[in-house]
């Protein structure tokens, strides 16, 4: 089937160029150059090769993540988003997640053990997925439903695979028009990650990199191929992706492939088109070297392989950025075409002489290239040894990393928990202010040693986006050294707050918007040592117009004694708006004791060392030290690292449902010892919410109904409103204007609203109380602030709160109040399994009642660590099957199910439609049995029509 979907437009993505709508596949020149000539295993292990190396988004939502991959990739004309999975349709929200949807691994991350590599932020298999249809997708093999599906949306199903016999389990079943979509998906996979072939672990798979699929698996994928052809929206969308990770799917630009390598022509080389260009099979265009982080003095050299094909002329070699300034250089600057043609190898030396990190660009040129290759090169360099930030930390494991020595013959690390004195400077305070230039960072001393600030310098991500620049150096002649347990505050030279200028150690230029100290709110701020980051407050790649640093003051908490290069905003307090005397006031607070993991652990010559066993969301610190004949050389810093908490399950749709009985199901969670499961059921009222907008108040009047108080005024103008109107507080100054809340019916569990201190505000308060029991105290007291903000508050029901008082003191200005939200009531649990420990996947509850709904919950445990609760997954029991309406001349009987209704008395050769009252189809299916099982989506009437050879039958159930 030739697919007709609608192309997708999109965007630019960071620095990449705009893709056309009416794209046609554009692949490189030589690209598949090394799969020419092989066959079978070979030609999957060079596919292998050519694609293997990519670069990642990461993993999730917002800019450089998945998200951001997705709104480039998946976006319709209209904004919304394009679901294989459902009908629904859902809008992007910039790069955020979208409510109702997953990002969806269509071949399961659990297949190959859940672990987060490459695979598991790949875009060829990653797709923006129905929540709904990914819960009941689970980790089940693609397949093809016989019988009455488990689940069917319209577009997607779940059931019983009936595609051959030798898997008769439950499998996902996607719309034809996207069978190819998914198959070409997994020839990907299957790959691009053959060096996976001991992880996988599922019906589909086998252990092994040729030919990785169970029979029954292969021809099932390679009819989807054959059968749905690739479309040009597939085709666009690849394109995208490979623009976004530097590789590509073969089997998108060769559907065909798929026979040379598994098919019936395994014995014949595919015929790729000939390759007439000039062309460089070596290095790949964007290909990226890494130095690493090296001690000035130090050198150190990497092979270049330089290989082309139809070259013309000599091919020539120079750095568009850095090169020998940064100390790099070439052992030789061209290549005649015949040394490339037949392989000639450079070198690409480092020697740092100065302290810093970039990426300089190598550009390839000549040769009869019609456009020319780059080669990005990486280094840093710094004047002193060092530990360098821990890389792949999760819950309980981490890799340790140091810069090498050039006289070491070996390196010794210790581990612990416990700090006794500060790993490095860190960033103790940041203070935005709310007039023009108020801006200042304080950096804090708590190594056990005076520090010299000529190695230290600060650095700006400006407006959320791109690489940390506008450099500010801390060398001063009148602070040079930074004492031990002393903080170090650096204000903005705009500043106009003499009392914050007087507190100052360093007065930054007076550059204005050319400042690094010009900072608005979305510019995350890095301190660096020797030009290597070591410390960040803000979050970084969020964009421009990010509010998380506009007109607050941050302060570290004493407890944090390391830096971070990733913020983490549970190590900083919020002291509110132009709060300035606590600068020079910051301590640390040092553990009595450290508790090691293990002390003095040689390791070798190797400048890494991964560890296990760590344990989830807890902070460790790794001290390094090089072993040389001339003597032990310590790094000058130690370095923290905080492990990530521990995950949640990802849970399943229940199978194996019964009156009595159900299977829970759940995802793996790496590094899980085993998993707690709650069952219960929902007893109590549904929730309400109420919204109050005070639209039509004026002067203060009307309340809502129930509502009493005196405040006097509104507003009209958006300006000082959520949602026009607002309602308005206007004492004279000293005095007091309050509104109290009705009496709720039931407990209120959550409580926001919009507010803003209007025409200024300094010493102004507004107070929020709460009627607990008949007893009034206070939440809150919100103090001035110079910008619109939300409050939203939550309560338990065991408080018992039934209303609320809200009141404004005047000391300058008048306060808004708008977009109240009160919700009340709502269901709690009642257990019937709390905490049960389960070691595997899956747990089965019995002794249950039948048509009732329950609902399970799964947390993940090392130890006596637990994960947050996973989602919740509602299942409800089979019930009676007694008939909604039995027509004697049809000779069929209908019974209510859990998930819809049953039909008894087919011949098993009908085709059954399901149509809402106004003729909407719902639903369609093929009767292979004399029942049949007919989902629906929500209680009312339904329009069944039944057709067979004697004819065509209409009725009406009620469901």
């Amino acid at each position: 089937m030739k697919k007709t979907t609608c192309l997708l437009r999109y965007g630019i993505l960071f620095l990449l160029l705009t893709v056309s709508s009416l794209i046609c596949a554009q692949i490189p020149a030589g690209y598949y150059y090394q799969a020419h000539g092989k066959t079978g295993a070979e030609l999957k292990t060079a596919l292998h090769n050519i694609i293997k190396e990519a670069s990642m988004l990461k993993y999730g939502s917002g800019e450089g993540a998945t998200w951001e991959g997705f709104f480039y990739t998946d976006q319709n004309p209209d904004g919304s988003v394009f679901d294989m999975y459902s009908n629904e349709t859902r809008y992007f929200n910039g790069f955020n997640g979208i409510d109702g949807m997953h990002i969806e691994h269509s071949l399961p991350n659990s297949w190959w053990g859940g672990i987060k590599n490459n695979a598991y932020k790949d875009l060829y298999h990653l797709y923006p997925a129905d929540a709904t249809m990914n819960m009941s997708k689970s980790n089940n093999p693609l397949g093809e439903v016989s019988g009455t599906p488990i689940r069917d949306n319209g577009l997607s199903k779940m059931g019983k695979n009936g595609f051959g016999n030798t898997y008769t389990g439950n499998c996902f079943e996607p719309a034809d028009i996207y069978k190819g979509d998914f198959a070409r998906s997994y020839f990907y996979i299957a790959t691009a990650y053959e060096d996976y072939a001991s992880l996988w672990n599922s019906p589909m798979m086998q252990n092994n990199t040729w030919p990785v699929w169970q029979s029954w698996a292969l021809q099932l994928l390679m009819e989807w191929n054959k059968n749905d052809l690739k479309s040009a929206r597939e085709e666009e969308r690849a394109e995208a992706v490979y623009k976004i990770q530097g590789n590509r799917n073969p089997f998108i630009d060769y559907p065909d492939l798929v026979d040379y390598i598994w098919g019936d022509k395994t014995s014949t080389p595919y015929p790729f088109p000939d390759e007439t260009e000039p062309f460089l099979i070596s290095p790949r265009n964007n290909k990226t070297l890494d130095f690493g982080i090296l001690l000035q003095g130090d050198n150190k050299t990497i092979d270049l392989d330089i290989q082309g094909k139809n070259l013309t002329e000599t091919l020539n070699f120079y750095w568009k950025t850095g090169g020998e300034n940064s100390g790099l250089s070439l052992s030789q600057e061209s290549v005649t075409a015949n040394e490339a043609i037949n392989g000639k190898t450079i070198h690409i030396c480092y020697m740092p002489q100065t302290s810093g990190t970039g990426i300089d660009t190598l550009v390839i040129k000549g040769g009869g290239l019609t456009d020319s290759v780059i080669v990005k090169v990486s280094r840093g360099a710094t004047e002193d040894f060092m530990a360098l930030p821990a890389t792949e930390t999760t819950s309980t494991q981490s890799t340790l990393r140091w810069i090498r020595h050039p006289q070491a013959t070996g390196y010794r690390i210790d581990l612990y928990s416990g700090d006794q004195q500060a790993g490095d400077l860190i960033i103790s305070s940041y203070i935005e202010g709310s007039k023009g230039y108020d801006k200042a960072i304080e950096i804090y001393n708590g190594t056990g040693k005076d520090i010299d600030l000529s190695k230290y310098s600060l650095r700006k991500q400006t407006n959320g986006s791109g690489s940390f620049g506008t450099e500010l150096f801390l060398k001063n002649d009148e602070h040079p050294i930074l004492a031990d347990g002393e903080n170090f505050l650096i204000v903005s030279g705009d500043c106009t707050n003499e009392a914050l200028i007087n507190r100052a150690q360093m007065i930054a230029p007076a550059e204005k918007e050319k400042s690094l100290m010009s900072f608005n709110g979305d510019d995350a701020i890095g301190l660096y040592h020797n030009g290597i980051q070591i410390d960040v407050i803000g979050d970084v790649d969020t964009g421009k117009g990010a509010t998380w640093g506009v007109n607050v003051t941050y302060m570290r908490k004493t407890e944090v004694t390391h830096p971070t290069t990733v913020c983490d905003w549970s190590e900083w307090v919020n002291l509110g708006q132009d709060v300035i005397d606590r600068t020079g006031t910051f301590t640390m607070q040092f553990a009595p004791e450290s508790q090691y993991v293990f002390e003095d652990k040689e390791v070798g010559e190797q400048t890494e060392y991964q560890v296990s066993g760590l344990m989830p969301n807890h902070r460790y610190t790794y001290r390094v030290t090089a072993l040389s004949a001339q003597g032990e050389i310590e790094a000058v810093n130690t370095m923290g690292i905080k492990t990530s908490p521990l995950e949640s399950p990802e849970v399943l749709d229940a199978t194996e449902i019964t009156e009595n009985s159900f299977v829970a199901n759940w995802d793996i969670v790496s590094g899980a010892e085993h998993y707690l499961i709650d069952l219960y059921t929902l007893i109590g009222d549904e929730e309400v919410e109420i919204f109050e907008t005070f639209t039509n108040v004026k002067d203060g009047k009307p309340l809502p109904e129930g509502w009493t108080g005196n405040a006097s005024g509104h507003y009209e103008s958006s300006t000082n409103s959520k949602e026009p109107n607002s309602l308005a507080f206007k004492p004279e100054k000293g005095e007091e204007e309050y509104i109290q809340t009705c009496d709720y019916p039931a407990p209120v569990t959550e409580l926001s609203f919009w507010y803003k201190f209007v025409s200024g505000g300094i010493g102004s308060t507004f107070k929020i109380e709460k009627k607990s029991n008949g007893i009034w105290s206070e939440i809150d007291i919100i103090e001035f602030v110079n910008s619109a903000q939300t409050a939203s508050y939550s309560f338990t029901k065991d408080e018992n709160i039934t209303a609320f008082r809200f009141t404004y003191h005047k000391e300058k200005g008048n306060f808004a109040l708008d977009n109240v939200s009160v919700t009340y009531g709502g269901t709690k649990p009642e257990y019937i399994v709390q905490d049960k420990i389960v070691t595997g996947l899956s747990c089965k509850f019995e002794n249950l009642k039948k048509d009732t709904e329950y609902y399970y919950q799964v947390r993940s445990a090392i130890g006596d660590i637990l994960s947050e609760q996973s989602e919740r997954v509602a299942v409800k029991t089979s019930g009676n099957t007694g008939s909604i309406e039995k027509n004697e001349q049809n000779g069929l009987i209908f019974c209510s199910t859990n998930s819809g209704f049953r039909i008894l008395g087919l011949q098993g050769n009908e085709t059954v439609s399901v149509y809402t009252p106004s003729g909407t189809s719902i639903f369609e299916t093929r009767a292979n049995s004399a029942v049949i099982e007919i989902p629906a989506s929500s209680r009312g009437i339904y329009i069944i029509g039944i057709k067979s050879s004697s004819g065509y039958k209409t009725m009406k159930v009620i469901w």
